[in-house]
């Protein structure tokens, strides 16, 4: 029977092998973990555009019917949700005046603000003569 001197070594090369996976992955870990934040964060942002743009065709159909837009959202009948937040709440959709001195009966300017983990984020705005802001993002 034959007894082996050196198991010890290989013990320490397997935990040393160990050691370096964990190493590795760690590294490509703190690589990925900012891009994986701004993918979510985009992801994110298309749903608000998408948003912005189903309430800016719901204006358009109440414009056809009463010949002026609504800063009032619950006013439109297209729209389920008064508060339209995006589907998972990221973004909060509200209505104003363009702020160029129009008037409703001319320009609706709807605006998406980041909320709650998206506050860090931008907000979108997308108005009834087609400006889009910020011309980055769109």
């Amino acid at each position: 029977m034959k007894i082996r001197g050196n198991v010890g070594f290989y013990l320490t090369q397997y935990f040393g092998e160990v050691l370096a996976g964990v190493i590795l992955m760690s590294a490509l870990t703190l690589i990925t973990l900012p891009t994986l934040d701004r993918l979510i964060a985009d992801a994110r942002r298309s749903d608000a555009m998408d948003v912005l743009s189903q309430v800016m065709l719901s204006q358009e159909q109440y414009f056809s019917d009463h010949l002026r837009y609504s800063t009032d959202l619950a006013d439109l009948e297209s729209v389920v949700a008064a508060s339209l937040e995006t589907e998972t709440p990221f973004y909060k959709v509200k209505a104003s005046t363009c702020g160029d001195g129009s008037t409703i009966t001319d320009c609706v300017l709807l605006t998406a603000l980041a909320i709650n983990e998206q506050t860090n984020d931008i907000d979108l705005s997308l108005s009834s003569v087609g400006v889009k802001f910020p011309q980055g993002y769109w």
